[in-house]
């Protein structure tokens, strides 16, 4: 359980298992067959996971060698839809990616 930023409790599964492989396919299915009320829930969700994402993969970057295929094409598959995201709204330099910028794209992400 976690509550959203308007103080609404939400339902989610956290990613929080040291020994779990990142599997970015599999949560984009449950991603898109949960039920959810609202967007912000869905926001929320989207958030924390991408949180865990960029703190696993600055923790494995050292060993990046020996991450499993299935967190490598993760990795490959937010961070491409990023920069795609990026590229079509015009960003071109890291100086531009402010937290603005950030929240339009969780509300890209949650449509």
């Amino acid at each position: 359980m976690a509550r959203s930023f308007f103080g609404k409790v939400v339902k989610v599964k956290p990613f929080t298992a040291r020994k779990q492989t990142l599997n970015l396919y599999t949560v984009r299915r449950h991603f898109s067959l949960w039920s959810w009320q609202n967007s912000s829930e869905r926001s929320v969700f989207f958030i924390m996971f991408l949180k865990y994402a960029i703190r696993e993969f600055l923790s494995e970057k050292k060993t990046i060698e020996n991450l499993s295929r299935a967190t490598l094409e993760g990795y490959e598959l937010l961070f491409s839809d990023f920069m795609s995201w990026t590229e079509k709204e015009g960003i071109k330099t890291i100086q531009e990616v402010t937290p603005r910028v950030l929240k339009n794209y969780f509300i890209y992400v949650s449509r």
